[in-house]
């Protein structure tokens, strides 16, 4: 039965939306809309160089931004919120209200083979009627 201490691994979702460095800011809004994440993983010679959100892209325009001249990695995010996919989901909250974030990256030996978002966590615990005050 899932718990808050059960291990995040079976609640990770696969990192539907990865673009380039210099994918432009448009070609990340599109492969954001086109997944079931609000996050696009920005990917350099294989390695996970940094995070482009929803948000990312908003204040980016908000501050007069041309979504087709500038690039990811202008305005990604590097500093990278990860857990192990050994975490407990209650690590993983505890992660995400450190970072003030809803997603993290999680990794596997190193290797992030997804994402986990306070939304995965609350359905994870809702479907077990993991309620504890």
């Amino acid at each position: 039965m899932t718990s808050i201490d059960s291990e995040v691994g079976p609640f990770v979702a696969d990192a539907s939306c990865v673009a380039g460095p210099r994918a432009t800011l448009r070609e990340v809004a599109r492969a954001i809309a086109g997944s079931d994440q609000t996050l696009c993983l920005v990917i350099d010679d294989g390695d996970v160089a940094g995070v482009l959100s929803e948000g990312d892209i908003v204040r980016a325009l908000a501050e007069g931004a041309d979504l087709d001249q500038v690039w990811a990695a202008d305005v990604m995010t590097t500093a990278l919120v990860t857990i192990s996919a050994r975490s407990s989901l209650r690590e993983a909250v505890d992660t995400m209200l450190a970072a003030q974030t809803h997603q993290v990256l999680v990794l596997d030996d190193d290797v992030v083979p997804g994402l986990l978002s306070l939304t995965d966590t609350v359905e994870a615990l809702t479907a077990a009627r993991e309620w504890s005050r």
